[in-house]
């Protein structure tokens, strides 16, 4: 391990401050503050938007109809189990900062509006750069980072605007990158009489009623939790108002919608809509349902050799799944057969091809599940077993745990998992079927595709065809989406980082610690959050227990200033 003199401080940058930055800053400093070290350390932060922690993900400025699909109650930016109870400084939970700042938002089931989470990130942030340990110093540049590059002692970071800076830990958590289009936007289809927008967010710039003219029929390029977006920047956002009675959800137009709304997709299955707790009665005895299926998964992360997703993991998460179904249903367990409807169910799901009014049923369906006005049915206990299960699946795949050859097989699972159970808010999709219901958003398109002339677009199935002014992009860039000319492609690129077989995510080692091509840890280097993906699993999410690689970089900072140098002293 290097050590530094006292004389020179540790300089530490910190590329793309959204959480997972923070987190690692947050951290970082925590570390520090427990040493006695006469270390100088500098910390910079490179994040090009107007807020620290928040991120263009969080952003406090974007509008208020874009909500979580991640209830209040699971965000919090500290560490419980690591902080002193007598906190130097304020840290509470989303929450209990609702309660003071928005209490009208402080549901802890309820799924608060993206701009609230970014305010209480930014807010966070404040209280960790003015309470910093001593010695350590904090700036902030609002600069975009294009290229770091290797030197003989040190990285230099190349900003946007031309400025270079030397630093000897840097640690690189872009994550989404800020808004851009994905891959296949690129080629988006062009005619003389369509307009053609390949990426929705800012929504209030991409999706403005001079982007998006009201009356225009509009095509939506995907079927998920950004299609959702869109959909309500094209409704709400232009003043359409929404009303909510006994869970049935009415919408009243204001004329400045576009005249349809027509989403398409691959397969054209939904995401099915996130339960509210507080609407679905449980029995407690599930609870030791999901504590087995746990237990099992997590005695298979312990074992040495490499896991088979399709031959070990997969069938725990099945057979937990199935255990959960019977008790719902209060079957006796002499009545329990071998067969199991939640496998049954799940492989009609991927094998069927959803048309419009399949689509519409399943929505319908989950939207009654979650809200409580029907008994959870197979879907359910899948995806509520895939979400109790989700933190022991991590432990046996994270860092190469899983198979080379088993990815491919994970990848189509969890794809259609990430529809199951991890959807938007049941508030949302009762939303969607109001606009369905008066004809604002129709399905008939789903499963079509887009065939363009000269002059124009035509969304066309074997019984649907429908001329179209606008085609939105609602599909985001894959988490190993990296464009050559990007931080990460260049990276990619020289060999300083590499992909993990089969994953497909840069492949890190538990601080965070990137491998290159040769597979060699490259010191002085880390990359955090949705780049990783693959090699690490559900780094999307604000939970922070689900993963230890900002402890574990910090942890190892902390190490190196601890083991400085004493400068030699000449009489």
């Amino acid at each position: 391990m290097e050590s530094y003199s006292i004389s020179s401080p540790l300089r530490v940058a910190i590329v793309g401050c959204g959480p997972k930055g923070f987190y690692s800053l947050e951290r970082l400093c925590h570390e520090l503050s427990t040493l006695s070290s006469k270390q100088k350390v500098e910390i910079t932060l490179f994040e090009p938007t107007g807020y620290p922690a928040s991120g263009a993900v969080y952003d406090p400025k974007q509008p208020h109809y874009l909500r979580m699909n991640f209830a209040s109650r699971h965000v919090d930016a500290w560490l419980r189990e690591e902080t002193e109870i007598d906190a130097a400084y304020p840290q509470p939970t989303f929450v209990q900062w609702l309660k003071k700042q928005y209490p009208l938002f402080s549901d802890p089931d309820g799924f608060a509006p993206r701009a609230l989470v970014g305010e209480y990130l930014y807010w966070c942030y404040q209280q960790v750069a003015l309470h910093l340990p001593e010695r350590v110093t904090l700036r902030w540049k609002r600069d975009k980072v294009i290229d770091i590059v290797r030197q003989k002692t040190a990285w230099t970071v190349l900003s946007e605007n031309g400025q270079t800076n030397d630093f000897d830990e840097v640690l690189i958590s872009t994550g989404h990158g800020g808004w851009h289009a994905a891959a296949n936007s690129r080629q988006l289809p062009t005619a003389l009489h369509l307009t053609s927008i390949d990426c929705i967010f800012p929504t209030e710039e991409k999706l403005s009623e001079s982007a998006v003219p009201p009356d225009a029929k509009t095509a939506i390029c995907g079927f998920g939790l950004s299609c959702m977006d869109a959909i309500l920047a094209l409704t709400e956002g232009r003043g359409g108002t929404f009303h909510c009675e006994d869970h049935r959800w009415s919408y009243q137009p204001n004329g400045q919608e576009p005249s349809v709304i027509l989403p398409f997709s691959r397969t054209g299955r939904p995401m099915l809509a996130k339960p509210i707790p507080a609407c679905v009665c449980l029995p407690t005895t599930i609870n030791s349902v999901w504590q087995a299926g746990r237990n099992q998964l997590r005695q298979m992360a312990t074992q040495s050799q490499t896991t088979q997703f399709k031959e070990s993991l997969w069938p725990v998460i099945l057979q937990t799944a199935k255990n959960a179904f019977w008790i719902i249903e209060d079957r006796p367990e002499s009545a329990q057969d071998e067969c199991n409807p939640v496998a049954d169910w799940f492989e009609h799901w991927i094998q069927t091809e959803a048309d419009d009014q399949a689509s519409h049923a399943a929505l319908k369906q989950s939207y009654r599940v979650a809200t409580g006005q029907t008994l959870p049915d197979e879907a359910w206990a899948l995806g509520e077993t895939w979400r109790q299960l989700y933190p022991a699946l991590i432990e046996c795949v994270n860092h190469g745990k899983l198979a080379e050859a088993e990815w491919e097989e994970f990848h189509l699972i969890a794809r259609e998992m990430e529809r199951i159970a991890f959807g938007p808010p049941a508030e949302n999709v009762g939303r969607i079927l109001a606009l369905i219901e008066l004809g604002i958003v129709d399905l008939s398109g789903l499963r079509g595709h887009l065939r363009t002339t000269k002059h124009y677009a035509t969304i066309i199935t074997q019984t649907f065809r429908c001329e179209v002014d606008c085609l939105i992009n609602a599909i985001i860039p894959a988490s190993n989406d990296h464009s050559p000319d990007s931080l990460l492609g260049k990276l990619l690129e020289r060999g300083a980082l590499r992909k993990m077989p089969g994953a497909g995510g840069i492949e890190v080692d538990p601080a965070a610690r990137p491998l290159n091509a040769k597979g060699e840890t490259m010191q002085g280097l880390a990359v955090l959050g949705r780049p990783t993906e693959g090699c690490i699993l559900g780094n999307d999410t604000l939970n922070r227990r689900l993963h230890t690689l900002p402890s574990e970089w910090a942890k190892q900072i902390a190490e190196k200033t601890a083991s400085q140098k004493e400068p030699c002293v000449v009489h």
